[in-house]
């Protein structure tokens, strides 16, 4: 039992850093700027340097690797050993640890092929990382309760929604 504690612990651990590093990537003190040069071959032999852009430091992209390796033998090891297939796809923890754990190999694949202005919207698929804090769920009864009271908000406010959207259309 003692292993599944440490497990647990581990597995905390890479989420809140792969979380935090998220948060901390986006911070304009911690990214490096894109520097363009150009050369212009007048007869000043003028050279212009212009910071363009900005990208996050490669220490982010380490952390992250290790990280989502930690994932990806996570989420391999629980489908190899699930006693249902079926059943595991179709829970929302698996489905998005899977798409979480993904988006982070297609974004370092995207950021290979693409560079310039294209790289912030490669940047924005990591964005779907931060769905790795539903994992956290599985470890704290009282994040699940605060998904739970998350779900009950969401179905009123979306029948108040749909009630004053139905008033709009009938008052036209």
């Amino acid at each position: 039992m003692l292993h599944l504690q440490v497990i647990s612990v581990i597995s905390v651990f890479f989420v809140i850093t792969s979380i935090i590093c998220f948060c901390l990537k986006t911070h304009p003190d911690l990214r490096i700027p894109d520097i363009d040069t150009e050369i212009k071959n007048t007869s000043t032999h003028a050279l212009f340097i212009t910071k363009t852009t900005t990208r996050a430091h490669p220490a982010f992209f380490y952390i992250e690797f290790v990280s989502n390796i930690w994932f990806t033998v996570e989420l391999f090891v629980r489908f190899l050993f699930c006693p249902k297939i079926s059943k595991f796809v179709r829970q929302p923890i698996n489905v998005i640890d899977l798409i979480a754990t993904l988006s982070f190999y297609i974004d370092w694949a995207l950021d290979q092929a693409v560079t310039g202005a294209n790289r912030d919207t490669v940047e924005f698929i990591s964005i779907i990382r931060i769905l790795r804090l539903f994992k956290l769920t599985q470890h704290s009864s009282g994040l699940k309760i605060l998904i739970q009271t998350f779900k009950a908000s969401a179905q009123v406010n979306l029948t108040e929604i749909y009630k004053c959207l139905q008033k709009e259309i009938i008052e036209r």
